[in-house]
């Protein structure tokens, strides 16, 4: 990725996440909420969960690298050299990207909905309208839905288990550096993935199931979490 792309997606991660976080303050204050209550206050252990949200989110993605590997179809290979530099400014505006997605989506919006119509309904809502944004945004029904809308339901059921946006936020992240590392992203990465020629469709099948299959997983542990922890302090 050109240092320029770099740079402008970090300059729109940025001013995008400012501007979330603004609206949602509108709405916080327009209903009397305070940020905490909906999951965006700011505290001495936010750093750790957004910490700890990465490290899930890393070994989430890390399964699925394998179950993708597993069946010997596909194997990376690195694509170009990065400097150190341009791999932190990557890192950063996916950060922010990031963030200013679960504002958007897990934040305000979110506890509204599941205070108005109970846990699923709202995680369900909030998973159809993040994938059709993707939709939206040049993917098909079939990769927004599996893909977004599944991953939506994993960062909804996390922000609710952990009462905050900062673990989501960090399973978010992780899972697109890992993406644009491995050569998942419109912009080049450090890795470009081969496929053996004649199991094109297949690997991109299997590795919808893949990511299905470990974001369903990781969806189970936090509501079992939930489910075990109602009452844990906010974030």
């Amino acid at each position: 990725m050109a240092r320029s792309g770099t740079m402008s997606t970090l300059i729109l991660g940025i001013a995008s996440s400012v501007g979330a976080f603004l609206m949602t303050c509108i709405f916080a204050h327009w209903e009397s909420l305070p940020l905490a209550s909906i999951g965006v206050g700011i505290n001495h252990g936010s750093a750790a969960r957004l910490g700890l949200g990465l490290a899930i989110g890393s070994a989430v993605l890390g399964l699925q690298w394998i179950l993708m590997w597993a069946p010997g179809h596909v194997y990376w290979e690195q694509a170009e050299s990065v400097s150190p530099g341009v791999v932190a400014i990557a890192i950063a505006a996916f950060l922010f990207l990031s963030a200013r997605e679960e504002l958007s989506f897990h934040g305000f919006a979110l506890r509204r909905l599941q205070t108005l119509f109970g846990l699923w309904p709202a995680l369900i809502s909030i998973a159809a309208i993040f994938a059709l944004e993707h939709v939206a945004g040049g993917n098909s029904l079939v990769n927004a839905f599996a893909g977004a809308g599944m991953g939506s339901l994993l960062f909804g059921m996390a922000a609710i288990a952990t009462r905050g946006i900062a673990v989501p936020v960090g399973i978010h992240a992780a899972r697109n550096i890992g993406d644009w590392l491995r050569g998942g992203k419109s912009m080049p990465g450090v890795w470009r993935p081969i496929v053996e020629p004649g199991y094109e469709s297949e690997m991109g099948v299997w590795g919808l199931v893949t990511y299905m299959v470990v974001t369903g997983l990781a969806t189970c542990v936090f509501w079992y979490y939930w489910r075990s922890h109602p009452f844990i302090d906010e974030d």
